[in-house]
């Protein structure tokens, strides 16, 4: 018969995780800052580790790697903001230019398709045209104006922002604060039987998430300098709003480069109106592609990640859609937990096939041996 205590370890944690997952999707709305500061005390605990290695005390290596991060954003918003709103306000002015010059363009195309067809077919093909491009521009204007409504009006926006530019660093002090002790609690909650396995698990899992986070975020940061440096020498007028998205997007593989590229080659060709800003944009994009395949990502990131590109976007794409912003943010560590795990399990079944099969030929498999349980060691607070 089992008892209860049996049923808690066998099931106990898959309902704990059940539980958090549940709570995560109800609270989703309240939860980013505190997500935010998790992300932010996981990001920073090597470099106070190293700090307390140096002989600085951990209280004061959190402050002060929690100044460095907080200026440096605070420097880069002072520095970005005044000159992306001054190219989005000039982009927003020029677009009935760039639509007039669009439309000159495709006037001979228009000249040719009207002498191909007949005259009614054309006349219900041009009307139609226009009226979809009509409502495509109006539908724009209208999520346009409702995302500025939304983002600059209202207490509820000014209170989110107010508290993630608040309470992130507050919690995240405290998080870093209390790393140490919290892993230790963690450590002592875990049953002894799967404790061995559960730690190799969090392991790989901290190997991997630090392997994508630290070094992706880093990959974005540099592509985002050179998009922005590299599109305003070669002339194009919204390179600081392009090379920023290009960057930001890059935490998405291929995403960001082919949707920074569209706008850039867009941009361009209705920017010149001729060939030569189009293909020098399309060799800034060419060139950034080569320097991010073959130098940052990996040096950045190397090749020990293990998350494939297309479970990254499906994870971003899913947690998005489940719970908003802060799904976006649990994205990636929610899919490096289901990798690892799924490739340890992997790994455990395939050891297990090869063990019964040596064992079915009467060979003595390694796999097959007792293996001799070492005493485990106590972790420090």
């Amino acid at each position: 018969m089992i008892t209860p205590g049996q049923l808690w370890r066998e099931w106990g944690g898959w309902l704990i995780a059940a539980l958090l997952a549940v709570l995560l999707y109800r609270l989703s709305g309240m939860l980013a800052p505190f997500v935010l500061s998790l992300i932010l005390a996981y990001l920073l605990n090597p470099l106070v580790e190293r700090m307390e290695a140096w002989g600085i005390a951990r209280p004061l290596g959190c402050v002060l790697g929690l100044v460095l991060v907080v200026g440096m954003v605070a420097g880069l918003l002072l520095l970005l903001l005044p000159l992306l709103q001054l190219q989005i306000s000039a982009l927003l002015s020029q677009l009935p230019e760039y639509w007039s010059r669009v439309q000159g363009m495709l006037s001979p195309l228009s000249k040719q398709l009207g002498r191909a067809l007949p005259p009614e077919v054309f006349a219900k093909l041009q009307a139609g045209a226009q009226a979809q491009a009509a409502e495509a521009l109006s539908y724009a204007g209208q999520v346009a104006s409702g995302l500025a409504g939304k983002l600059l009006s209202g207490g509820l926006a000014l209170l989110n922002v107010l508290s993630l530019l608040v309470i992130t660093p507050v919690v995240a002090f405290y998080l870093l604060r209390d790393w140490p002790l919290l892993l230790t609690h963690v450590n002592r909650l875990l049953p002894s039987v799967q404790a061995p396995a559960i730690r190799q698990l969090m392991q790989e899992v901290d190997n991997t998430l630090a392997g994508f986070l630290r070094g992706q975020s880093s990959v974005c940061l540099a592509l985002s300098l050179y998009y922005m440096v590299a599109l305003s020498l070669g002339g194009l007028q919204s390179s600081l709003v392009v090379g920023l998205l290009t960057g930001v997007l890059a935490f998405m593989p291929y995403v960001g480069a082919l949707s920074g590229g569209f706008f850039a080659l867009s941009l361009a060709w209705m920017q010149s109106g001729d060939w030569h800003l189009p293909a020098l944009m399309l060799a800034i994009f060419v060139v950034g592609q080569l320097l991010e395949g073959y130098v940052l990502t990996p040096k950045l990131v190397g090749g020990r990640v293990g998350l494939h590109p297309v479970w990254i976007i499906f994870a971003l794409m899913a947690g998005g859609a489940l719970a908003g912003f802060v799904g976006v943010l649990v994205a990636v560590p929610v899919a490096a937990v289901i990798g690892v795990t799924i490739r340890y399990l992997l790994a455990r079944r395939q050891a297990d096939n090869m063990a019964e099969a040596a064992a079915a030929q009467g060979v003595s498999h390694p796999l097959s041996q007792p293996v001799s349980r070492r005493p485990r060691r106590p972790i420090a607070p």
